[in-house]
């Protein structure tokens, strides 16, 4: 037998308002749904389970036996419910983060301060992971967003993207390097040290075609898949690193860093937050995605 819980729900209701009028109006439905459900109820148990009386219905014994028995159970789920709603309502809970380092680092500089301000009771994790493996997470809800590089125009089904920032790609050095090599000559490119992006990462690929294309060519000494390595090498002064542009902008005008020129074609990335159907979403979910599009005048 298939058990209908919104039967037994409707019966326990009963039970407690011993009246059909006022359980109706207690489910939001009409009287004679209310009627209809406890013919239902019965006729599967093979039982009457009220009689009427003056006031209203009362429980046959079979009905209290009923009754005591899924009382409990139906409290459980009311309680869930209940508990499920405040959850979905509440300014409040921890949203789970995944992401590059580098790239998440970009993004919570200008996120964390304002999120804190207007929303103190939102917490927020952050855990490393591949684009991939992120995606695959993020539809298996094991985590709630990503941030990311765009890839292409791929599209996900099930997956939301909020476009945060443009970036381009840059090769720097340190003032100390330049003057270690007598200033960068685009001639000499070749004999210089480089700290770039492993050789079979998609960044990589990218620079090679364009590197090719300028008919520049180099050999990178040291190659990390870690952004944040290839920064603390380059500060040693060691070489020449190709980073996103982002993560050094403020170096940059500080002079603490230079950004050579090597004439390559200039080409846009987009740094994406990547999230389930906002239409399923948490409240606190929704006060995330809030601020994002306040923050970065995402759409």
């Amino acid at each position: 037998m298939d058990v209908n819980i919104e039967l037994y729900r409707t019966f326990y209701w009963i039970a407690k308002e011993k009246n059909i009028t006022k359980t109706a109006e207690k489910l939001y439905i009409s009287q004679s749904a209310v009627t209809q459900s406890l013919k239902k109820l019965e006729e599967q148990l093979g039982g009457t389970l009220f009689v009427r009386n003056k006031k209203g219905v009362e429980l046959t014994e079979a009905g209290e036996k009923l009754y005591n028995y899924i009382e409990s159970s139906v409290n459980i789920l009311n309680n869930a419910e209940n508990m499920f709603s405040q959850y979905m309502d509440s300014d409040s809970g921890t949203i789970r983060v995944c992401g590059g380092s580098a790239i998440c680092g970009i993004f919570f500089a200008e996120l964390v301060q304002k999120l804190s301000e207007k929303y103190p009771n939102i917490k927020l994790t952050l855990a490393n992971s591949k684009t991939r493996d992120g995606q695959s997470r993020l539809l298996k809800n094991e985590i709630d967003m990503l941030v990311i590089e765009e890839i292409g125009d791929e599209k996900i089904d099930g997956i939301e993207i909020i476009p945060i920032m443009d970036f381009e790609f840059c090769f720097f050095t340190t003032p100390e390097y330049l003057e270690k090599i007598g200033g960068f000559k685009l001639e000499n490119a070749s004999e210089y040290v480089y700290v770039t992006p492993q050789s079979t990462s998609r960044r990589r690929l990218a620079l090679e075609k364009k590197l090719e294309k300028a008919n520049i060519k180099i050999d990178p000494k040291y190659e990390f898949t870690s952004a944040n390595l290839v920064e603390t090498l380059v500060a040693s002064g060691i070489g020449i690193g190709y980073i996103n542009e982002l993560m050094i902008k403020d170096k940059l005008k500080t002079g603490e860093y230079v950004k050579l020129d090597f004439g390559l074609e200039r080409t846009k990335d987009r740094i994406v937050v990547e999230i389930r159907d906002s239409k399923k979403a948490s409240n606190a979910m929704l006060r995330i995605v809030e601020i994002i599009k306040e923050t970065f005048n995402a759409e």
